[in-house]
């Protein structure tokens, strides 16, 4: 194993430059977005905002035209006014989604605290090759579809938090208002990112520490999430309210009834909700099948399927052990298993939204 003498494979930011490289190739290799979201709004709406043409175009994308357009603005500032190739902004979106592998190569290197160096970044670079394979990522890499692109946000979110609990440290204030901040922003640029701030506000009152503490970092994580919501959607909710009544418009329009659009519209996918009960407990194994269950395109990713069952198993495993430790009479050990006990609600929390929410695969 020489290589882990050769290369500074320890360095983070080596890593960093190894996936934002690696994707952004097969980014350029895969071709180029063609995909109707673009064609019917992803380029129009940044136009539409910095060129004033929102007072006069009617719906020209249809209900999209509503959807906030901050999240497009690089790609339209990249193609139209920096008039950059195709082949270069291709390889710097797919560069930028790279940096999900990193950060899952992060979240993972400290994660494990018990196993040495080499199998630490082993098992990192396996799952960040593993995070590649999802059918949505690889036919969202390097596009303005904007799931690969919010996923950033996200997953940095977790790992400020992952950090410190993968060295047993108290996690400082700095980190929780980091990765709210990162959350809340991923929010305000597309909104079905709400699934992960409410996770991650439930989350983080599994952490290790007094109750005094959890108040502190529930607060902290609500203030900074609203200060990223406030930076990347603040602008286009006031715009909305002042012109259609509705802060979200179009949606939750039960709520604000906005006269300009049904009061009982409702914009999200139902059909793709689990139809029975088995599908309800067990959606994910159907997707080891190519279907049509959560998504218009078929697909089919067995990982779901093999997370799913291994996360059942654990959850029978914590409960035997916690009983047997409370047969025994022994006082729990909190900062042991520290990172599991915070990403499991998380991850419990941002599934079972999804599930009840919309079932949409790519969110």
């Amino acid at each position: 194993m020489k290589i882990f003498k050769l290369l500074p494979i320890s360095n983070h930011l080596f890593w960093a430059i190894i996936y934002f490289a690696a994707l952004g190739i097969v980014s350029v290799i895969l071709g180029q977005d063609v995909s109707w979201d673009l064609r019917n709004y992803h380029f129009y709406n940044p136009y539409m905002l910095l060129t004033g043409r929102f007072k006069y175009d009617v719906l020209p994308a249809q209900i999209q035209t509503f959807f906030n357009p901050l999240i497009d603005v690089p790609f339209f500032v990249a193609i139209y006014y920096l008039k950059l190739p195709p082949i270069v902004v291709g390889f710097l979106m797919g560069g930028f989604h790279g940096l999900n592998q990193w950060l899952v190569h992060l979240i993972t290197y400290h994660s494990l605290d018990k196993v040495s160096e080499r199998y630490k970044i082993t098992l990192s670079i396996a799952a960040a090759i593993t995070s590649i394979f999802g059918a949505a990522y690889i036919s969202e890499l390097g596009t303005s579809i904007g799931d690969n692109t919010t996923s950033v946000f996200v997953l940095g979110g977790l790992f400020f938090i992952v950090s410190s609990l993968g060295k047993n440290l108290p996690i400082p204030s700095k980190n929780i208002l980091l990765a709210g901040l990162l959350l809340g922003l991923a929010t305000g640029l597309k909104l079905t990112n709400a699934l992960y701030s409410i996770s991650l506000l439930v989350a983080i009152n599994f952490l290790p520490n007094s109750w005094s503490e959890k108040l502190r970092n529930l607060i902290l994580s609500i203030l900074s999430m609203a200060l990223g919501v406030s930076l990347t959607a603040g602008y286009w909710i006031i715009l909305m309210w002042t012109k259609f009544a509705n802060p979200l418009f179009p949606f939750y329009n039960k709520i604000f009834q906005s006269p300009y659009i049904e009061t009982d519209y409702n914009f999200k996918g139902i059909q793709y909700l689990p139809k029975d009960i088995w599908q309800w407990l067990f959606y994910p194994v159907y997707f080891i099948q190519r279907q049509t269950l959560v998504s218009e395109v078929p697909f089919q990713d067995s990982r779901l399927a093999i997370t799913y069952l291994l996360i059942i198993l654990l959850i029978v495993v914590i409960i035997f052990r916690a009983i047997s430790k409370r047969n025994l009479s022994s006082e729990p050990d909190l900062t042991h298993g520290a990172v599991l006990g915070f990403l499991l609600p998380f991850y419990l929390t941002a599934y079972s939204i999804w599930l009840v929410g919309f079932s949409i695969y790519r969110y």
